[in-house]
């Protein structure tokens, strides 16, 4: 039966939060619910990173010369375990040689790839346009994970590079295995890659969202175990599992350049693992506030939005490792929805109306500031301009000049009826992506020379549970592809 199906896929997915079930509802992206002034809890729209799909083959305007080369892009638990059998025959990718036990996961089956002998070939870009390519989203098409599930997809610009983690299962839904994969954007090579089958329903994948590509997170019996990806060697995997208070509604990662990362919990809390080898969280935040529903990590700094009773708002706070409290960094009277970050700029998006906790702005406006001045206050804030489509969702991004943000038009009736609003900081004009008729794209990230996109067609209907294109616009082309506010 497929009710009984759906539910067995809901378990094996664990704390994937599945996007939510129309494009219009890309309106719930940006709601949250915050205790009540007497203090009292509320549930939240657990939307999706947003919206992808299917449908259309990557072709628009033929092949692209020399692949990547037409982009404009400059952007230079461990223990003994026994070795398990790998999943059922013609499941691993390559020679089943290059697989290997993942530490701490032997009761999950886990198991990753020696990249250097990777042999699954490269995405096979197409141009669509002025500065634009557009790839398949997964790896495996043509194998049994045939599918890319749009709420585990996370991409960001770290290290000088693009990074975009997917995972791919079984269409039906109704198979225990999973293949991750973390990739180069600039080149298309796999960096990363983790194969899972197992039919016990305390071992998943982790959907984050966000932009924590280097992150690969999964439960464990029960616990959570993270592997942390680099360009230059394989998986780094936590030493322990750790524990899973409640579920997770959001993921930072700061491990690639302080051995830092974290997780915002459904119950409020907001904990941080400082080191490979740590055995337990160190609080941020304790249980029993304000869900975080954003959050974002570079160096020292994590960031994400904060309920304070006393004020009755959503502020912006900011923890580091040298600091045992979080430190309120937005000022003014906005509701702060969103964070992200950059190597050098601190961005978030701040909301005003009665009804803001439904997803319903009087008002939205951008603002930024220096990593390494936030802390001085107002002074080191910059208000950016108003945006100009409400609601906003919480997907957001910011690299180089460019800050973008997904967002529909008042009244969204479909999915032509939102966009991407790009905001060039240096002059504080603000501009929608207008893609091709009948195509939706939302952001998946930023870098300083190029925006990486999820691509689906208007009339898919699977579009809220897969994403089957990636696309990518060159900074340069960006006057192409902008509409008229």
């Amino acid at each position: 039966m497929p009710s009984v199906r759906w539910h067995a896929a809901r378990t094996r997915i664990g704390l994937l939060v599945l996007p939510i079930a129309s494009l219009v509802a890309l309106t719930a992206e940006c709601q949250s619910t915050k205790p009540s002034p007497s203090g009292s809890g509320g549930s939240h729209s657990e939307a999706g990173t947003g919206l992808a799909g299917a449908g259309r083959s990557a072709g628009r305007g033929g092949t692209a010369s020399g692949g990547l080369k037409d982009m404009a892009t400059d952007a230079g638990a461990g223990g003994a375990m026994a070795d398990p059998p790998l999943a059922a025959s013609g499941d691993a990718p390559c020679d089943s040689a290059i697989w290997s036990p993942v530490p701490g996961a032997n009761a999950c089956n886990k198991r990753s790839a020696d990249v250097s002998q990777w042999c699954v070939p490269a995405r096979k870009w197409k141009s669509c346009g002025n500065g634009c390519l557009v790839a398949p989203a997964g790896l495996l098409a043509e194998s049994k994970f045939n599918r890319v599930l749009r709420g585990a997809v996370s991409a960001g610009y770290v290290q000088g590079e693009l990074w975009l983690r997917t995972v791919e299962v079984n269409e039906k839904l109704d198979d225990s295995s999973d293949f991750t994969a973390v990739t180069r954007i600039r080149d298309d090579a796999v960096v990363g890659a983790v194969l899972t089958s197992s039919s016990d329903p305390q071992c998943s994948f982790v959907g984050t969202g966000g932009h924590s590509p280097l992150l690969i997170p999964a439960v464990v019996g029960g616990r959570l175990l993270a592997g942390h990806v680099s360009a230059t060697g394989p998986i780094t995997w936590q030493a322990h599992t750790l524990p899973l208070p409640t579920t997770q509604t959001t993921l930072f990662d700061a491990f690639a350049d302080q051995g830092l990362w974290g997780v915002t919990f459904h119950d409020g809390s907001v904990v941080v693992a400082d080191s490979r080898d740590a055995s337990a969280w160190v609080s941020v935040v304790p249980p029993g506030g304000g869900v975080s529903y954003s959050s974002a990590a570079r160096g020292k700094l994590v960031a994400f939005p904060a309920w304070h009773l006393d004020a009755l708002q959503e502020t912006l706070d900011g923890w580091g490792p040298d600091r045992q409290q979080p430190l309120t960094l937005s000022t003014g009277t906005d509701n702060v929805i969103s964070v992200a970050i950059s190597d050098d700029t601190l961005a978030w998006i701040g909301v005003k109306g009665a009804d803001w906790l439904s997803g319903k702005y009087d008002s939205a406006r951008s603002y930024w500031a220096p990593t390494s001045t936030i802390e001085q206050g107002p002074a080191a804030i910059v208000d950016g301009p108003a945006l100009p489509l409400s609601p906003v969702g919480r997907d957001m991004d910011v690299a180089g000049d460019w800050m973008a943000a997904n967002g529909c038009f008042p009244n969204a009736k479909s999915a032509g009826d939102c966009r991407v609003m790009l905001i060039q900081r240096s002059t504080q004009q603000v501009y929608l992506l207008k893609p091709p008729d009948g195509i939706f794209w939302t952001l998946l990230a930023l870098s300083p020379t190029e925006a990486l996109l999820a691509e689906s067609d208007v009339s898919d209907a699977s579009s809220t549970l897969w994403l089957s294109r990636i696309t990518r616009i060159a900074a340069k082309s960006f006057p192409t592809w902008v509409a008229p506010l």
